[in-house]
């Protein structure tokens, strides 16, 4: 499974590269959300043959999200924009010597991923300063991105050394999450999370981090905060890049001030 196999991927998930830089000035919108195709037919996973095909467009997509990362969008960051992001989740980038590790990564991918409070978010930044041409780790990586989204989730099974199946408490739509390493840990079933996702195909996988909620009932959990904070009773709800941003800040601070941070593990 090469590059140009996920960018194919990519694109037959219907995201558009070339209307791209264009609809980056914009606001996301929810067609691009409702464009991939999500699979309501899990089977899969109990063939060998399958799984491995799944798993081999995972680890190039990784690959692609990582370096696109590590090259166009952490040169972006400086230290104001990591205290500014630092400061909607309730940390102080000042001391960043004392921070948790958890603490540390969650600062690293709000502010990379979500923060607008600088301007444009720096990964939106990137890709309209990123030639679509230039290579195609950048442009596996642009496509994913595109469909960038924060979300709360409940991950109802899992398949060892392959990823778990998700229920999102924001669209009610179940899911795939394509993560070697999450699936091994048995007590996550059940659990909920919070992490920024991006898709692969007709699966998802994360950008890095997440937050894992450890309830008896992580469904009422994350609908008592959906109200306390003015989220809408109807379903789905897509929010726009300025909405995304508020509600990660908002939900992050509330998981890590609430002791969550400390089981958290990088995904």
């Amino acid at each position: 499974m090469t590059v140009k196999d996920v960018r194919k991927i990519m694109t037959d998930a219907g995201i558009d590269l070339d209307a791209m830089k264009e609809a980056m000035e914009r606001d996301m919108l929810k067609e691009n959300y409702e464009a991939i195709p999500l699979m309501t037919d899990f089977s899969w996973v109990k063939d060998a043959v399958r799984r491995t095909e799944k798993l081999a467009a995972y680890a190039e997509a990784r690959r692609a999200l990582d370096k696109f990362v590590a090259d166009r969008v952490q040169p972006l960051l400086k230290d104001k924009h990591y205290a500014a992001a630092a400061k909607r989740i309730g940390l102080d980038w000042a001391k960043k010597s004392t921070l948790s590790q958890t603490e540390a990564f969650a600062i690293i991918n709000f502010t990379s991923m979500h923060d607008d409070s600088q301007g444009r978010v720096a990964v939106d930044e990137a890709m309209l300063k990123t030639d679509s041409e230039n290579d195609d780790h950048y442009n596996a990586a642009m496509l994913m991105l595109r469909c960038l989204r924060f979300t709360c989730y409940e991950i109802q099974g899992m398949k060892a050394h392959c990823g778990l199946r998700c229920r999102d408490f924001l669209t009610e739509r179940e899911f795939f999450l394509l993560d070697r390493q999450l699936s091994t840990y048995s007590q996550m079933k059940g659990a909920g999370m919070v992490a920024s996702l991006v898709p692969v195909g007709d699966c998802f996988m994360t950008t890095g981090f997440g937050l894992p909620v450890f309830s008896s009932n992580p469904s009422a959990f994350f609908a008592e905060w959906f109200k306390s904070i003015g989220v809408s009773e109807s379903r789905p709800i897509y929010f726009s890049r300025k909405e995304t941003a508020s509600f990660a800040a908002t939900t992050i601070k509330m998981l890590l001030q609430g002791g969550m941070g400390e089981k958290v593990r990088m995904i």
